[in-house]
């Protein structure tokens, strides 16, 4: 599930933006610390990035919750 890109770093156009990265997190039943990360990661402002999870079909609910938490860009 693809989570959000975000498009971070300065305003101004002759500003140096910030590099553009990669997060991935990787779950398995794990719903809580999984939401914990997200959102750490959601409150990033002064970065280029995509953020990825990827549920190994968790049980518990994992990608539901993080669906739900998320930003409306989810896929």
């Amino acid at each position: 599930m693809k989570i959000k890109t975000h498009p971070g770093g300065t305003s101004s156009p002759t500003a140096r933006r910030s590099p553009f990265v990669s997060i991935v997190t990787v779950t398995l039943n794990c719903r809580e610390d999984a939401l914990l990360t997200a959102n750490s990661v959601w409150a990033q402002e002064d970065v280029d990035y995509q953020y990825i999870v990827k549920d190994g079909m968790s049980v518990d609910g994992t990608a539901e919750a993080i669906r739900r938490a998320g930003p409306a860009e989810i896929r």
